[in-house]
């Protein structure tokens, strides 16, 4: 059984938790200064989707945030108004091309349409707006860990993200290993299990834990899917007689 909401945010509050989005948060840092994506940054032209929170630097005023219907939603206060919404995830309740970046955690590996939900991300986004994910990753020991959130849901491949995000109608996709210390020995001290990470980025780089996706919406890409309505089957009828028609009587005439 998947885990909820509310799940996700207990793990966080461990200190395993704390741990891993220390160094979540770190490598979307660094990739930041190696110009390879955007800041996440406090703009009306930012979304983020799934459950973000831990991954933003401390003190720094968030986005707003749609959960899915199928983890659950989290009411999560800004200047004392609430700025999390519940959402079908292959319908966004916003308008079409009006944000710069979207950051998506804890998200994709739990929907079951997740072409529908990458198209809805897509139309959101301007053009050359840039999608930033983090997945579990299919061949990494943590997503076979079920008491952590990456052992939830779906995993992914390299090759597996990058299909369907072309698919979708994205490019210039990059996709980089994380999280590489193992899911196991959480009464090792801190400083321990970090050094394990810090070797496991030379030693078994291709096993980390999570898949960071950085891609830029394609204006024109013949592969992009359309909207959860259009993809709807509409089953064709015919009307013999149109409520309302009067039928004439053969044989009488009306006077």
């Amino acid at each position: 059984m998947s885990w909820g909401i509310t799940d996700i945010d207990s793990y966080y509050r461990t200190p395993e938790g704390v741990l891993v989005a220390d160094i979540l948060a770190a490598e979307l840092s660094h990739q930041c200064r190696s110009g390879l994506t955007r800041a996440l940054t406090d703009s009306e032209e930012q979304l983020a989707v799934g459950y973000p929170f831990p991954l933003y630097p401390p003190g720094q005023p968030l986005p707003p945030v749609f959960m899915l219907a199928e983890t659950g939603v989290l009411a999560w206060t800004k200047d004392e108004s609430v700025i999390t919404a519940c959402i079908d995830s292959d319908s966004f309740p916003c308008a079409t091309d009006i944000f710069e970046q979207v950051f998506v955690s804890h998200a994709l590996e739990y929907v079951s349409d997740k072409v529908g939900f990458l198209s809805e991300i897509w139309r959101c986004l301007k053009g050359e707006g840039e999608l930033v994910m983090i997945v579990p990753h299919r061949r990494s020991l943590w997503a076979r860990a079920d008491k952590t959130p990456f052992g939830q849901g779906t995993p992914f491949s390299r090759r597996q993200l990058k299909q369907i995000l072309e698919q979708v109608g994205f490019g210039q996709i990059q996709i980089k290993h994380s999280l590489y210390m193992p899911p196991f020995g959480i009464n090792l001290p801190v400083v321990m299990r970090r050094r394990f990470h810090m070797i496991g980025r030379i030693g078994w780089a291709m096993f980390g834990g999570v898949l960071i996706v950085v891609a830029k919406k394609r204006l024109y890409s013949s592969h992009h899917q359309p909207g959860h309505a259009l993809r709807q089957g509409v089953k064709q009828f015919m009307v013999r007689q149109p409520a309302g028609a009067v039928t004439p009587l053969s044989g009488n005439n009306l006077g």
